[in-house]
Formats: structure tokens, sequence, C-alpha cells
């Protein structure tokens, strides 16, 4: 069996890679047949599937290729790969030498006589070990390049481990397909703070050079909204999220403020922060964690502000009183402890549906006391 001679020629149309071969030749072939150049049905197809080992399914396929008759009468192909995993997987095989033979599949007309000779068409070219003609090499294959070539200018130059450039910019259109492709979450985590920092500048410095005006809302899109600059360590936003989520499940609500944080670009780098973040601080505390920290805020803010409770106060900061209030002395109720008290007492009765409901009231009230407390350290 002849050897291949590898080059990096192949069609120019191929962008994850392509190869020429022989599919066929008239010598005659291991199954003692000879295809000759005038049994081949004309015109040949402008396309054909390229597949592993004849598979002849979808799953199979690894590329589409189009065939030819050379002035020698020998069937050709021009191929080119396709992205998938697979199809690079041979692509490698093909390029490293590995393997070097293919195969073609046709459908015999025998009702199509000429000269007593059948009709073959052509339907399949399929990359082997062992092809049946031993004449049926691959003569070139080419490697996977760039999809527009190495002068066109990327948003990413190649930052992932296959090293291809990623989101073209050619012209206004793709631009703005860049700029929304960038900001979609999947996208975003191949990529380090830094390479998405350069990826985003491309894409500006290709938007101001095309006239294009980028959608900044894009860059809030699917993102965690953590405040750049916070305070707060990553387990204390943690804790925060955790006490709003439990605080909503019992019926609370946000009450949304006039000022966003939106336009000073506070939240513009929020999926990279948290993303840099997301190895070592778990998304939820588990709960034992929860009610510690719960209970430290808790007495740090009824500490620090006693009449937080929602006790009414006159103009001078005094709390007003009614014949109906407790003694002066007493420390106000509110509703954290008016609920616990309830609980307390629906348990003494026995009552377990009425203690349950009671905690559950109690754990509302005491959420949205530490929620309060924690919000003023962030605003």
């Amino acid at each position: 069996m002849a050897a291949i001679t590898s080059a990096d020629a192949a069609p120019d149309d191929a962008p994850y890679g392509g190869f020429e071969a022989i599919l066929s030749t008239p010598a005659l072939d291991r199954d003692g047949d000879q295809l000759r150049t005038s049994e081949w049905k004309t015109p040949l197809p402008e396309h054909i599937t390229v597949d592993i080992d004849h598979e002849m399914s979808v799953r199979g396929t690894v590329g589409s290729a189009t065939p030819y008759l050379d002035d020698d009468g020998n069937l050709r192909i021009r191929a080119q790969f396709a992205s998938t995993a697979t199809a690079q997987e041979v692509r490698t095989l093909v390029k490293e030498g590995h393997v070097r033979t293919v195969s073609v599949a046709f459908m015999t007309d025998k009702s199509a006589l000429k000269d007593g000779r059948p009709s073959r068409e052509v339907l399949n070219a399929g990359i082997v070990a062992v092809p049946s003609n031993r004449e049926a090499l691959i003569l070139s294959a080419k490697s996977a390049t760039e999809p527009y070539g190495p002068d066109a200018d990327y948003a990413d130059p190649g930052f992932q481990p296959d090293k291809r450039k990623r989101y073209p910019l050619r012209d206004a259109e793709e631009v703005r397909t860049a700029w929304d492709y960038v900001h979609q979450q999947r996208n975003r985590r191949p990529y380090t703070a830094e390479q998405l920092t350069h990826i985003e500048s491309k894409i500006r410095a290709a938007a101001h050079r095309y006239g294009v005006e980028l959608d900044d809302s894009k860059a809030l899109a699917g993102m965690v909204d953590v405040k750049a600059g916070a305070r707060n360590s990553a387990s204390d936003q943690a804790l925060i999220q955790s006490i709003h989520d439990a605080s909503g499940q019992l019926g609370a609500a946000c009450v949304p403020g006039d000022d966003t944080g939106y336009e000073d670009g506070a939240n513009m780098r929020a999926v990279a922060a948290a993303e840099t973040k997301s190895a070592d601080t778990p998304a939820v505390l588990d709960f034992q964690t929860f009610l510690a920290r719960l209970s430290a805020l808790l007495t740090e803010a009824t500490t620090a502000s006693p009449n937080s409770a929602g006790t009414p106060q006159d103009s001078h900061g005094e709390s007003a009183t009614s014949p109906a209030d407790p003694p002066a002395d007493a420390a106000p109720q509110g509703p954290a402890d008016a609920a616990g008290d309830a609980a307390v007492a629906a348990e003494e009765s026995g009552d377990a549906v009425a203690a349950a409901q009671a905690e559950l009231h109690a754990r509302l009230a005491l959420a949205s006391l530490a929620e309060d407390a924690l919000s003023d350290e962030i605003h």
C-alpha cells in the first residue's frame, strides 16, 4: 500500500480542517471488483457525507465532500471536517498520519447496463482503517483554522484550550452579535475575569469603529447581582441572600429603591466577581451556620437599636405610651417577641398545628429584622 503524502493543502472553505483523497480507482480491489471510470453515474452528486467506517448514520458523520473525476479516471473527493469533537478527533488521526485510507459506498443499478456493465451511484465516503481499494488514499490534510482567515479581527484571540479564535468583528452586525454572545452566562464560563475584560474592550473598540451603540444592559443579563466594592464578605453576601430568600418564601416583599446602583457602574462586572468567588464560597449556607450567624446578627442589631422592633416614637425620639402600654421600665416588645411568646404558649397548650404556625411567624419576624440590619450595612 502506498504511503500518504500529508500537506497543509485542502479546500479553502474548510475552517475546521479538510483533506483531499482518491476515493476509488479502476484497479482491481480486494473484493475482486474493478470500478471503471465509465461506470460511475454522472453527473456526480455535489455533496456526499463523510463518516467513520461506512457507519452510514448521522451519529457517525464527521464531515462532507464533493466528488469529482480526475484526468486519469480516478474518483476523488475534496472533503471538509465538521466542528464536532468526534470529527476533530478523526482529523487529528488523519493529520498525524495514523489513518491514511478511505473507501467509497455506492449503489449498483444493474438494470441500467452500458455495454454489459452496471451503473454505480456514489453515495458516501468513509474514513476507514482497511479499504477495499488499495489505492484509495488520503492525499493531503489541512489543519483547522479560524473561519475567516488569519487577518480577521477577533474579540477572543484564542484564550480557550483549543486556541481557536472566536467572536469575529468584521462589521457592525458581528459586533452586536459578539456583544450579545459574550454576555450569555454559558459563554462567559470558559474565561477568566482578565480575559473577559480583554474581549469586551475589543468589542467596544470595534463598536466605536463601526458606529455601533452597544446595549450596556447586556452586561447584567443572567448575572448575579453582587455589588463591586461592597463591605460585606462573600459569606455575608450568601447569608443576606439566604435571609432574603427565606423571607420571600414566608411572604415578605421587597421595596424598590430609587438608586439601583446601575448608572455608576457598580454592577457592571458582577458575573466576573461572582465567578471568581464561586470556588471557595458556598451558594447556600447550611442550616446550622445560618442559625448561628443569624443569632449573632440579631443580638448585635437589637442591642444597637432597642426601638427597631417598631415602637412608635414622638417628635423627641421618646417612646409614646398609653394607659394600655406596659410599664416604662419594661423592654419594648416587637413583632418577633410577640410571635415568640405566641409560639411558646401554643407549644405549652399542646396544639402542634398552632405551635408550628406561631413558630413560622416568629421566624418571619426574625428574618425580616435581620435583613433590615444587614441592609443597613450595605447601603
